[in-house]
């Protein structure tokens, strides 16, 4: 019998410093490591945390939905993304007002 995705042994929970679902509504700094696919720094709105699908990156990575911003805050357009949790570093602080 095969397992699914939530069963197996290689499966791991992201180690986030806080439930995804506090995570939603912050704005972030992603640097070039902490992301798959990009190679320059830029800033993420977050939406949602898609720890659903992110259970075979031995807790490290996550995939993360939002809009890119610009330094002023305006979003530039919707995005997926694929980041190392340390980009979550700072979450245990409260957001800024």
């Amino acid at each position: 019998m095969a397992m699914s995705g939530r069963d197996s042994p290689l499966s791991s929970t992201p180690r986030l410093p806080v439930p995804p679902e506090d995570l939603a509504g912050r704005v972030i700094r992603v640097l070039p490591h902490q992301s798959w696919f990009r190679s320059k720094p830029w800033r993420l709105h977050v939406e949602a945390v898609r720890v659903d699908i992110s259970l075979f990156y031995d807790g490290n990575w996550v995939w993360v939905d939002g809009d890119e911003v610009d330094d002023a805050g305006q979003p530039i357009g919707h995005t997926q993304a694929l980041l190392h949790v340390s980009v979550f570093a700072d979450a245990a602080l409260p957001p800024l007002e």
